[in-house]
């Protein structure tokens, strides 16, 4: 988490857990959406342009996550390892 960032949001689901930043320090709003998928030992982050795109993909992140190509959203992966007892 950027230090500046506020956390705005968070949700679990059936092992996805999801969470939204906002940072309003700059003259612009940005906005990060963190993904973490248990179940798929996946991990990614969107960097949706505006404030609806981040609550759309707060919502719906893996939707969000296929269309980030289409709409000019940025999608960082980040792979976790597939045995946390470590």
């Amino acid at each position: 988490m950027q230090p500046a960032a506020n956390h705005f949001g968070h949700r679990e689901t059936d092992g996805i857990t999801v969470d939204l930043f906002w940072d309003r320090s700059n003259r612009e709003d940005e906005f990060r959406v963190e993904v973490e998928d248990l179940r798929e030992g996946a991990r990614f982050a969107l960097h949706p342009v505006t404030g609806r795109e981040a609550i759309q993909a707060f919502y719906h992140p893996f939707a969000a996550a296929r269309a980030a190509a289409a709409h000019g959203t940025q999608m960082r992966h980040v792979n976790l390892p597939l045995d946390w007892s470590s």
